[in-house]
């Protein structure tokens, strides 16, 4: 007999300051063993039910009802939560330090907190040939954190796991590794629930038993899973010629860089150009350098090598300050950019502070809220939406300052697939309404490659530091990197 690991009764839920519930009589149980698909569209209240469940949100709102995790048959942890962004989750310096901190304060002895670090580090991917554990947390990017967070969890071995987007910050491999890992976990212990939110539902719906939906500010169980959406798997037509004869906007030669140990590179002899209204996608498997390359572009990682170059339409970028006024970027946690009161505040701040005195007519604040769906939300705190909308604002923020170049880390993180599409074809009808000889290029790094086939003019791919292909995407350049 299962026994029932998850009761949800009559269960409301308001953020501070809203007149409108977020969650309005949630009435569900699950069992141990269960695995569950709960999905959703972006803003809907997908993470905001996880974080009820992982009792995270008591301060944060007025509840009504009553929810109930885990069951006292069991010693185990009743729950863990994975967080959609890794760095609000990861604090210890070291990967070996964050895994063993919980189970140090369960008090599990050293030499069981020792075999369960290993065991939990190779259940998401990381081989003791890596020597992962021994690494600094702040030297990892965002995929491995991520990896070592849902690691640190899995080492519990908690009656119930709530999983928030475990695989928006990883390379396809990665994301495989994971889900056969949670695929063995179901199998393999029978007492465990897994809650997993994700909008690739593809991904999961071989695994899962149950599938719950967000519809209307309620939670309901449904028989059948929904029709997944994909971006075009065929290459859309790529204009060569066009490409090849583009002004030059950015340039970068022999970048190398390493962080603390220069003897390591993380970058080594890259060279490239972007070309104006250029967009070029960026991929790569999780720690290849995207992210350290990204943030070297636009001076947020000063340059140490006297020989590597980086201009911008024939400026010179070493360091932060001269990319100021000329290079927008939304990074993997798009929180680090937004510091406004409201969503029109945050938007009005860059197209106020820009320099350029030429904005266009189209370019006003409420056509850029109306371009992204944000208008109706554009008296709103951007820290009480989702981590989607909050992306979106991110990226409208960064637009309306006119920038020449936007990077973009990772855009697809919280995103679904229909406003995953409308923020990227906004993001391209932006660019090609300017004149070819003024308009912005494009940078974003992503894992797929229909989002590069769909949406970019080049490709760039990055393996262990090095660049080993620069030309047109198409789904047969997966085979170089995965």
């Amino acid at each position: 007999m299962n026994l029932q690991t998850i009761a949800i009764s009559n269960y409301s839920f308001t953020y501070h300051g809203r007149n409108q519930s977020t969650l309005e009589n949630v009435r569900l149980s699950a069992y141990d063993g269960d695995f569950i698909l709960l999905t959703g569209p972006t803003g809907s209240g997908k993470s905001t039910f996880l974080r009820s469940m992982g009792g995270l949100n008591i301060d944060s709102g007025t509840t009504t009802g009553q929810i109930e995790i885990g069951h006292r048959a069991s010693v185990a942890p009743k729950v863990a939560s994975l967080l959609q962004n890794p760095d609000d989750q990861v604090f210890c310096t070291t990967v070996e330090d964050e895994v063993a901190f919980g189970l140090e304060n369960l008090g599990v002895p050293p030499f069981q907190i020792n075999e369960r670090i290993d065991h939990a580090l190779s259940l998401v991917g990381f081989s003791s040939e890596t020597q992962i554990r021994y690494s600094d947390t702040n030297t990892l990017s965002g995929g491995e954190k991520q990896r070592v967070a849902l690691a640190s969890l899995l080492a519990l071995q908690p009656q119930v796991l709530l999983l928030d987007e475990p695989t928006s910050y990883l390379d396809p491999l990665a994301s495989q590794q994971v889900l056969v890992s949670l695929k063995e976990l179901k199998f393999n212990l029978s007492s465990l629930t897994i809650v997993l939110v994700t909008h690739k539902i593809e991904e999961v719906e071989q695994i899962a038993n149950r599938f719950w939906q967000v519809k209307n500010r309620t939670i309901v169980e449904n028989e059948s899973f929904p029709v997944t959406h994909t971006l075009s798997s065929t290459n859309p037509k790529k204009d060569k010629i066009i490409i090849k004869n583009r002004q030059s906007a950015m340039s970068v030669f022999n970048l190398n860089f390493g962080y603390r140990n220069p003897d390591k590179e993380v970058l080594s002899q890259i060279s490239f150009e972007i070309g104006k209204g250029e967009k070029v996608a960026l991929m790569g498997r999780n720690g290849s350098g995207k992210t350290t390359l990204l943030h070297c572009l636009c001076g947020i990682l000063p340059l140490t090598d006297k020989k590597s170059y980086i201009s911008l339409n024939g400026h010179s970028i070493r360091r932060l300050k001269d990319a100021i006024g000329q290079i927008g970027i939304v990074f993997q946690n798009s929180d680090l950019i937004l510091q406004a009161q409201t969503v029109r505040q945050e938007i009005a701040f860059g197209y106020e502070h820009t320099k350029k005195k030429s904005a266009r007519s189209n370019n006003t604040i409420d056509q850029i809220l109306t371009n992204f769906d944000l208008g109706h939300l554009s008296e709103e705190d951007p820290f009480a939406l989702s981590q989607g909308q909050r992306q979106r604002v991110a990226i409208a923020a960064s637009l309306s300052s006119q920038p020449q170049l936007l990077i973009l880390d990772e855009p697809t993180t919280g995103q679904d697939f229909n406003n995953l599409k409308k923020t990227l074809t906004q993001v391209s009808q932006f660019i090609d309404g300017y004149r070819a000889d003024e308009a912005p290029s494009f940078l974003f790094s992503t894992h797929s490659i229909d989002l590069a086939t769909q949406y970019a003019d080049r490709l760039l791919c990055l393996k262990e530091g090095h660049l080993i292909f620069d030309g047109v995407p198409s789904q047969s350049t997966k085979k170089i990197l995965f």
